[in-house]
């Protein structure tokens, strides 16, 4: 880019494919490298089971999403999806707290399981 160019906005949107990959790439990510241990532990000898039972639940999710994606077209993800079912409510805003405290939720196991790679040092 030459100096005093300007970068023009890049107005792709992203598919199948890549929503496809971000999530099953996230899900892999957090459950090899930060969850894996603790679940080994409790699950012990049904690990397969516990993954392909895990496998199967990620599948349903992520159908689901990608119904409703192609439904129910918004900048707001799955926030829309509750908007849409229950309206603009108490509800609707109970759900998105639930939401958002599940990614609290989510970060903080993360956090854990990486904490143990890092405690040697």
């Amino acid at each position: 880019m030459k100096k005093g160019q300007v970068m023009k906005a890049d107005n792709r949107k992203i598919g199948l494919l890549q929503a496809t990959s971000i999530a099953v790439g996230t899900m892999i990510g957090a459950s090899i490298f930060s969850i894996f241990g603790l679940g080994a532990t409790i699950a012990g000898h049904n690990l397969p089971l516990v993954f392909v039972a895990s496998g199967i639940v990620a599948l349903l999710v992520a159908y689901s999403y990608a119904i409703m994606g192609a439904k129910i077209i918004s900048n707001a993800g799955p926030m829309e999806f509750i908007l849409q079912a229950f309206g603009d409510s108490l509800m609707t805003g109970a759900l998105s707290f639930l939401f958002w405290l599940s990614y609290v939720v989510s970060i903080s196991l993360f956090a854990k399981g990486f904490a143990g790679y890092l405690l040697p040092f």
